[in-house]
């Protein structure tokens, strides 16, 4: 877990907080770096916590089922407002368009946290099996469905550009899962 948070703040100081580490040497450092790997919004810096993070919740599931449903909803709708709070105050400082938040670990963490707590979001072994497969195809489909996104429609508002996106890679995904072929559920697995 403390691998994770600091893998995590390096990736935030590589993207959206780097100003930070303006005019010191580790701005040359992540310099040096991102002329290499282009961002720190990677499997490593951002997945592994993400993955970290998830183990962890899923090996406290009966602590989490003794919170109370309300309690995670108020604390959720808390942490949106911060987190809209943190995004206007970063918005103008950052590098980069595709900001990366403090706030993003606390909203996964309480979503992840509310759909274990309900049993309505409990899942078939067939159907983790499919959202696994369909998060990794979404993940590898939506930076290519971004980028030519940005080109076609270089103006589009962030959130209709998200939803776009966002509904490209799932229907792909679902599309090629579908149809079943070996070759192509095997990028996708």
């Amino acid at each position: 877990m403390i691998l994770s948070i600091f893998l995590y703040a390096i990736a935030l100081i590589g993207n959206s907080y780097s100003f930070f580490i303006k005019d010191t040497f580790l701005k040359n450092i992540l310099d040096i770096y991102l002329k290499y790997c282009a961002t720190t919004r990677n499997g490593l810096f951002l997945g592994f916590p993400l993955f970290t993070f998830g183990v962890c919740l899923a090996k406290k599931e009966n602590k989490i089922m003794k919170i109370y449903n309300l309690k995670l909803y108020i604390m959720l709708i808390v942490t949106f407002a911060l987190f809209f709070i943190e995004t206007t105050l970063i918005k103008n400082k950052s590098i980069s368009e595709e900001n990366l938040y403090i706030l993003i670990i606390p909203i996964v963490v309480l979503i992840l946290m509310i759909c274990i707590r309900n049993k309505k979001f409990k899942f078939k072994k067939i159907d983790a099996k499919l959202l696994r497969n369909l998060s990794t195809g979404i993940y590898f489909t939506h930076w290519p469905i971004n980028s030519y996104l940005g080109l076609i429609l270089p103006n589009l508002d962030c959130f209709v550009k998200f939803l776009i996106v966002l509904t490209f890679s799932i229907s792909i995904c679902l599309i090629l899962y579908k149809v079943n072929n070996k070759k192509i559920n095997y990028l996708i697995k």
